[in-house]
């Protein structure tokens, strides 16, 4: 059988059907289930909505707790365990005015 991951869901190829179906429930993967590491649907750009919007990328996932999120360029660079900038696009939309003054000791 195989198997794989959608938006952190295990999923398996059913032969039968020809579809990617959900491993818990046995639906057909779609793109309306959310995130299994942060809740959230992808945005319309298509990025993992945790990760907010990040200048210059062409796609970028979180890694929805089972891999290391990821962001890619348009020359096709790839930053591999994107987590850190993950947290400040978090921390970002939490905390708008967080690095306002600046940081100070770097």
């Amino acid at each position: 059988m195989a198997t794989s991951y959608s938006r952190g869901h295990k999923t398996y190829y059913d032969w039968d059907t020809k579809n990617w179906c959900y491993s818990d429930n046995n639906e057909i993967v779609n793109d309306t289930r959310p995130c299994k590491k942060c809740g959230c649907s992808p945005t319309k750009e298509g990025y993992d909505a945790c990760l907010g919007h990040i200048d210059g990328a062409i796609h970028a996932c979180c890694g929805h707790g089972v891999q290391k999120g990821y962001i890619m360029y348009p020359d096709k660079t790839v930053e591999i365990n994107g987590d850190i900038n993950g947290s400040y696009q978090i921390m970002r939309k939490v905390f708008p005015n967080a690095f306002a003054e600046g940081i100070e000791g770097i």
